[in-house]
């Protein structure tokens, strides 16, 4: 870490007072500018339900691991305030808001460590200024953690290290509590700062880092009501959830400068940042080195967040985390750097924030939020929970349920498919969900299972059931072994309102399971479907090549399709192989609820003739693909 001359001034500190004052009224006031949205009103759509479905959970005492497996972890529901629940909501957007001026507080706090010059805190708030907007709380916290690094490694007093250490411990703790893949990030950073501290031969500094660390996390996991037995599976399931993710999830979309141009920048600068710590160890720039050791793991978590969904809201946070570090590395070590790197790395910074800038519609939204917010806690307990249930009747205009299909369902145990639990609120049904509680993110074959699992052991009094996905999937291919049990375990009581009503059988259907073929094909190949009297499905295994695999952790793997040939024409679909292995049902081509009620009902729907698979770069994938048919038939 590099350190200023010791004859040397901040510019802040030999300025008068007057000009420290104006220093941090401007920090004060790009902060203002920069608020966190304040929250979310409840509506039909995936991303709000899932924030709901959140919020319940916690609300419910559900067990993170166990009932509820997600993206998200135990503190989840601070992601986005939420007003699903507007007195729980006040919780989250404090929360949001101190978060926030922490980070701003720390970035001015920090700045006169690192710099002498009054244009580098133009600068450095400019920078706050142009990407705050686009940061969530988890974000947030892992800059926070990072700056707290940074203050510990210039500290030379070594109890205010000490607690600058655990300070950076427990916003780890936090963020990793919030999302998992956040926890990825947070080894990250430890294991840097334990490479520091060993080559410093600091070692009670990792005493502490690592055991305030375990003592925040286990404790936010009692705080938050989770058992301790459940700690394992969460972690194992989470893993899966982030190994599954880049196959399943990854997508190409429009952007406004092209999906293209968009991720060639992307990829120039996360190998520009790359390059910065190949120069510092090849050039033995120590200060260099140590500086943006912490930052490696965190630089590419972040690009692969950016890039894995070809979407502008993760576009987002990578053009505005890596600018930020960017400038922190130019601010900390412009001297270490030849004038040809000091350059370039001080362009791509302005390229990046001045994108974002020209992205930044959220500011004046943001503050007329956070107005709104500010007015609304003026408010006692019992106008804010009045404002909900008005949330509430809002969502139910918009779902137009008949009364007598919610009269039917009562109180019973009741999940929905394939994901609106906005819908099971709006109606404060009880709602009791299968762990994956949104059909496209159980994307492995074994979160699959998880779900399919929950059907047979645990399965719910009724099932609302919608004939929709994402990414232009099959969705009756989403969650095969899950279909299986759902046809096993409910038949269809009545369709309303783009929802069909099932309910738990009394007597679950016993099948008998008969193999029929197993193939061998090629990618491209026409596979003709055979003919069956019972339900047919097929376990495929498509394998990731060696080239793929590597691919895919570098960067992105390629997309797998599947066609589907009836005798209506042919019809094309993103395809995720790995939940394909648990047998996918082709019996009939579903796609609406009505050729899933008949389904449902016995009757004949439109037969499958064929099965093909193609995808843009065939070397990514093993040549043959393995199928076996098999089918259903009940007793």
């Amino acid at each position: 870490m590099r350190s200023k001359p010791a004859n040397s001034q901040s510019f802040i500190t030999r300025q008068p007072k007057l000009l420290k004052f104006l220093v941090f009224a401007w920090f004060l006031i790009v902060s203002i500018l920069t608020l966190p949205l304040a929250g979310m009103i409840p509506a039909p759509g995936i991303d709000n339900s899932w924030q709901t479905g959140l919020n319940m959970a916690l609300t419910r005492g559900m067990q993170f691991g166990k009932d509820i497996v997600f993206t998200f972890g135990p503190l989840g529901f601070l992601f986005m305030p939420s007003f699903c629940d507007v007195n729980h909501w006040v919780i989250v957007y404090l929360c949001g808001l101190l978060v926030h001026f922490v980070l701003v507080l720390l970035v001015f706090l920090l700045l006169p460590k690192i710099t002498n010059s009054e244009l580098y805190f133009v600068f450095g708030s400019a920078l706050l200024l142009f990407i705050l907007p686009f940061l969530r709380i988890d974000e947030k916290l892992i800059l926070i953690a990072l700056l707290l690094l940074t203050f510990a490694m210039t500290s030379q007093v070594s109890l205010k290290r000490s607690w600058l250490i655990a300070a950076m411990s427990l916003c780890s703790a936090l963020t990793s509590s919030i999302k998992f893949s956040a926890t990825i990030s947070s080894a990250g950073i430890m294991s840097a700062a334990v490479l520091i501290f060993t080559y410093r031969r600091q070692f009670l500094n990792i005493g502490i880092m690592v055991l305030s660390y375990l003592l925040a996390y286990m404790g936010i996991w009692f705080l938050t009501g989770q058992h301790i037995t459940n700690l394992i599976p969460y972690l194992r399931n989470s893993i899966e959830i982030s190994a599954g993710y880049n196959h399943a999830m990854m997508c190409s979309g429009p952007n406004r400068l092209g999906p293209n141009l968009i991720v060639v920048a992307g990829i120039a600068g996360i190998s520009f940042f790359y390059l910065l710590f190949a120069y510092g160890v090849i050039t033995r720039k120590r200060g260099l080195v140590v500086f943006m050791l912490p930052f490696l793991v965190f630089a590419f978590m972040t690009f692969k967040f950016g890039f894995v969904r070809h979407d502008t809201t993760h576009f987002y946070v990578f053009f505005s985390i890596m600018p930020f570090l960017f400038g922190w590395i130019y601010l900390a070590h412009k001297q270490d750097l030849p004038r040809l790197l000091r350059a370039l790395l001080l362009m791509l910074c302005c390229a990046m924030a001045s994108y974002m800038f020209t992205q930044n519609l959220y500011i004046s939204q943001n503050v007329k939020s956070n107005l709104a917010a500010l007015k609304l806690l003026t408010h006692g307990s019992s106008y804010r929970q009045s404002l909900t249930e008005e949330y509430k009747l809002d969502l139910r205009k918009q779902f137009n349920l008949s009364s007598a299909l919610v009269a039917g369902i009562g109180k019973d145990r009741i999940d929905i498919v394939p994901w609106e639990v906005n819908l099971l609120y709006a109606y404060d049904m009880n709602w009791s969900p299968r762990p994956i509680f949104q059909s496209y993110s159980a994307y492995t074959k074994a979160l699959d299972l998880l779900n399919a699992g929950y059907y047979e052991n645990s399965a719910p009094d009724m099932l609302l059931y919608t004939v929709k996905t994402i990414d232009h999937r099959y969705a009756v291919f989403d969650e095969p072994a899950t279909f299986q049990e759902i046809l096993k375990n409910y038949k269809p009581v009545s369709a309303d309102s783009g929802v069909i009503l099932l309910r738990k059988k009394v007597q679950p259907a016993s099948f008998q399971r008969r193999r029929i073929s197993a193939i061998e094909a090629n990618i491209g190949e026409l596979i003709q479907i055979p003919k069956t009297n019972g339900y047919l499905f097929a376990n495929i295994r498509i394998e990731n090549s060696l080239l793929g695999k590597a691919a895919a952790i570098a960067y992105r793997g390629e997309q797998m399709y599947v066609y589907l040939v009836t005798d209506k024409g042919q019809f094309g679909y993103r395809f995720v192989p790995s939940t394909a292995q648990n047998g996918i049902f082709l019996s009939s081509y579903i796609s609406d609820n009505q050729d899933l009620l008949n389904v449902f009902n016995g009757r004949p729907g439109k037969a499958i003739r064929y099965l093909g698979f193609a995808t843009g770069k065939r070397w990514f994938y093993e040549d043959k693909i393995q199928i076996e048919f098999f089918e259903i038939q009940p007793n």
